[in-house]
């Protein structure tokens, strides 16, 4: 319990930091929102003026600028910031932030029936990786999306298709790290959910086309292309991927590189779809799209970067709160939790800060660990269905004696 409550007290000093534009990225999110409530929707996707208005709301950010690439019906979730003036909004995106963490854990809990003790670690692994502090100090949407997974999985429990639809539809914010997953219900013909999903994206496409326009549409597209060959602002090379690397090993040939990550991100969605197929009838179903669904998606995804890494949550968790564990022979279960350390505190900050971005070593660690992470959990998902199926007993059971 104390290192749990030391772990969150490490997370929580930094969130309860003031608002520093100087490193914060909510200044994207929010001027996002503004330029869509002021009726300039189509600006979102102009450098100079999307810029112009950042540094008018936020003037410490001095001569930084933070563009948004989010597509345009992930807009629509942040709309209601544009209401508020940008020092309220600080504010108001530090609680929506505690509240997701919050959220996140105890929905998990909840989901996968931990005991006090399982909990306890959940929380103090948590808190002290380094994608969750990175989130924080930063002040990305990682937290948001975190609790948007465990939310859907806590439906998806519950049998309650709408919220898990509603769930999903948030995650979907940035669509190549939310789709595996959807791909994955879709194969496992959980069709209720999916098309509850596709009918709230096409309702806050339809929406966001109506308010930002023909030309905002436009903007986007010649926006996201052109940020293909210009990926300064991205800094895509720092993502654990398979784009990511090839980016550090042949920066000039950015191009080919987008095309063949695309077809290999194709690929993993293909085996992601056919995973589900195979685990469609399976009474952990659920607990084999977390382990094949969400680490190969992430891994192959067009881009990422490491804060993100908090939806991992939920695998590791898959692995570790059940048989599973037992399952697994104890020298590679030894050599996992070494490598996964890579994401913990202070290993992380030295490689993400020092390693890759200011000595720009062409190896990226993280990409190995989740690429090595990914073969090895679709691994325990087909060697092992029979302890995957204990361990789905064994939650629904307990859920059901709450119940």
């Amino acid at each position: 319990m104390l290192f749990a409550i030391l772990a969150a007290g490490w997370l929580g000093f930094f969130l309860v930091q003031p608002f520093n534009a100087t490193v914060s990225d909510f200044p994207q999110f929010y001027a996002a929102a503004r330029l869509i409530v002021s009726g300039h929707g189509a600006d979102c996707y102009q450098m100079e003026k999307f810029t112009s208005l950042q540094h008018e709301c936020f003037p410490a950010m001095a001569d930084r600028s933070i563009f948004i690439y989010l597509p345009p019906p992930s807009l629509v979730w942040f709309l209601g910031l544009g209401f508020l003036p940008s020092q309220a909004a600080t504010v108001v995106w530090k609680i929506v932030q505690f509240v997701c963490l919050a959220a996140s854990v105890l929905l998990l809990r909840n989901a996968f029936s931990l005991n006090n003790k399982s909990f306890l670690w959940l929380v103090a692994v948590l808190c002290l990786s380094g994608p969750a502090f990175a989130a924080i100090k930063i002040e990305q949407v990682s937290m948001l999306l975190l609790c948007a997974l465990s939310t859907a999985i806590w439906a998806l429990r519950k049998n309650k298709p709408w919220i898990a639809a509603v769930a999903l539809s948030f995650l979907m914010i940035k669509p190549q790290e939310g789709l595996p997953f959807l791909i994955f219900l879709l194969g496992a013909r959980r069709y209720k959910v999916v098309a509850f999903t596709a009918c709230i994206l096409a309702g806050t496409t339809i929406f966001v086309s109506l308010v930002i326009g023909q030309q905002g549409i436009s903007n986007y597209f010649h926006f996201g292309f052109s940020a293909i060959e210009q990926s300064a602002y991205m800094q895509s090379e720092l993502g654990p991927t398979v784009r990511g690397q090839l980016l550090r090993l042949l920066p000039e040939s950015k191009t080919a590189i987008a095309l063949v990550s695309g077809l290999i991100s194709l690929c993993s969605l293909l085996f992601i779809f056919v995973s589900g197929r195979r685990f469609a009838s399976h009474r952990a179903w659920l607990e084999a799209g977390l382990l094949i669904a969400i680490p190969l998606g992430l891994v192959t995804c067009f881009h990422l970067h490491s804060y993100d890494l908090v939806l991992l949550a939920p695998t590791v968790v898959t692995i570790l709160a059940g048989p599973l564990e037992n399952a697994i022979p104890p020298i590679p279960l030894l050599i996992s939790f070494i490598l996964f350390g890579t994401f913990m505190v202070p290993f992380y900050i030295y490689i993400h800060w020092d390693y890759l971005l200011k000595e720009h070593w062409l190896l990226n660690p993280h990409f190995f660990v989740l690429l090595a992470l990914a073969a090895a959990t679709a691994y325990l998902a087909y060697r092992y269905p029979d302890e995957i199926v204990a361990d789905s007993e064994r939650t629904n059971a307990a859920s059901a004696s709450t119940s």
